[in-house]
């Protein structure tokens, strides 16, 4: 059975078990999950840093935040703060419940919550967001959208997922071979050859529905990651110069993490008219390399 423990400044968090014996915590803050491993003796699937700032205003780093309304600075780069509001913000659990010892959370956010409208427009952007996630042997996430304006929404969207490897220098990224991708460290489009290796920052947008899977022969397991309704994959580790520059994250932290984001950005954002509702989905699961 979970449990929910509320902080001193009022924002509560739920934690539980899995089936396996395994555990997961997800915070108000951001509907943010921060832990997720699926048995008692299993490494832990995600990755969030031990220096993340859990406070107001803040965004945490590691886990799996949820960008939106846009990601990183917007389609025109002109856009803050950074991949969006709801990541910053206290999202209102709606339900829990637990059956067979898998537990199901439901979370709700719209614009009435947001908290420092200066980066929205409110006589525009009226709009319904529901998270559920399920946790037991496999991870899923659902990001529902509901469009409750009288004007057609227009919004990027990722699930920015941290996972926990071995050693990133030994860790490869299958699935995305033959695929057209957006280099974001030259501006350049090139086309994926074999698997994403990583040799220092990696920061690439990738014009295709997962799956994927991440090959980590250290932690001697495959992570793979299914979607639905996704239209890109992102590929990023931040390599050692940028780490530094981390207030929230170790120096040496890149080498036991890396970004697999399910998303919908750039020209594959999600287009809704008056009404309509869009879900975003990712499934994680874990097998023996």
């Amino acid at each position: 059975m979970f449990e929910r423990t509320i902080d001193s400044n009022g924002w509560g968090r739920c934690s539980g078990a899995t089936p396996a014996g395994g555990r997961f915590t997800v915070h108000d803050h951001g509907a943010h999950i921060t832990e997720w491993k699926p048995a008692v003796d299993a490494e832990p699937v995600l990755w969030t840093s031990p220096n993340a700032r859990f406070e107001q205003g803040a965004a945490i780093r590691g886990g799996i935040p949820i960008c939106f309304p846009w990601f990183a600075n917007g389609r025109k780069d002109n856009k803050t703060p950074a991949h969006g509001f709801a990541r910053l913000l206290q999202w209102q659990l709606l339900s829990g419940k637990e059956a067979g010892g898998v537990t199901t959370l439901r979370w709700r956010l719209d614009e009435t919550m947001i908290t420092d409208l200066e980066a929205v427009d409110p006589g525009r952007n009226r709009f319904e967001l529901e998270v559920t996630q399920t946790f037991g042997e496999d991870l899923t996430v659902r990001l529902s959208l509901r469009n409750t304006d009288a004007a057609p929404l227009v919004v990027e969207e990722a699930l920015h997922t941290y996972l926990t490897v071995g050693d990133i220098n030994e860790v490869s990224v299958h699935g995305l071979s033959g695929v057209e991708y957006l280099d974001k460290l030259t501006s350049r489009y090139d086309t994926q050859i074999g698997a994403v290796e990583f040799d220092g920052e990696v920061d690439r947008i990738y014009w295709l529905n997962t799956p994927v899977e991440v090959h980590d022969p250290v932690l001697n397991r495959r992570i793979i990651l299914t979607t639905g309704r996704s239209d890109n994959t992102i590929v990023w580790n931040p390599g050692p110069d940028k780490s530094a520059g981390f207030s929230d994250m170790p120096d040496d932290a890149w080498r036991s993490m890396a970004c697999v984001e399910t998303a919908n950005v750039r020209d594959r954002a999600v287009h809704l008219n008056p009404g309509q509702a869009h879900e975003l989905t990712l499934t994680i699961t874990t097998a023996p390399l």
